[in-house]
């Protein structure tokens, strides 16, 4: 049986981790490497980039809204052989001052379609 660390430690981003290894409802396990929450991937290094695709890397969902893209680009954006995403769901839970500036509304609806949107703009046909 191969063993596998929660934690994944990279110098440019910070608590990135695998939500392999828990129990689901069913008895089950969800899968390890499959899905790695992190935040700040903007700082990652080309070392840092390596050992995520060495994981298996395919697919980056960004949940920024567009000034934070504008400020601080993922690098996974246009990355050959990784799927970019970018869905910004918490937009309305900004500052006011910063909600000032959006130039699109957020509808808890939204929330609900993230898995229909990844998978529409995964599909072979996309």
């Amino acid at each position: 049986m191969q063993t596998h660390h929660r934690l994944i430690a990279l110098g440019g981003t910070y608590n990135l981790r695998d939500l392999g290894g828990y129990t689901t409802v069913d008895g089950g396990m969800t899968r390890w490497r499959s899905i790695l929450p992190s935040g700040a991937l903007h700082g990652l290094s080309k070392a840092d980039i390596d050992i995520l695709m060495g994981h298996g890397l395919t697919t980056v969902i960004d949940l920024r809204n567009a000034a934070e893209i504008a400020a601080e680009a993922n690098p996974f954006s246009a990355w050959p052989g990784v799927h970019y995403v970018n869905i910004s769901l918490f937009s309305a839970l900004a500052p006011v001052e910063m909600m000032a500036d959006a130039s699109t509304d957020f509808d808890m609806g939204s929330v609900t379609a993230v898995r229909s949107t990844v998978a529409r703009r995964q599909s072979p046909e996309s």
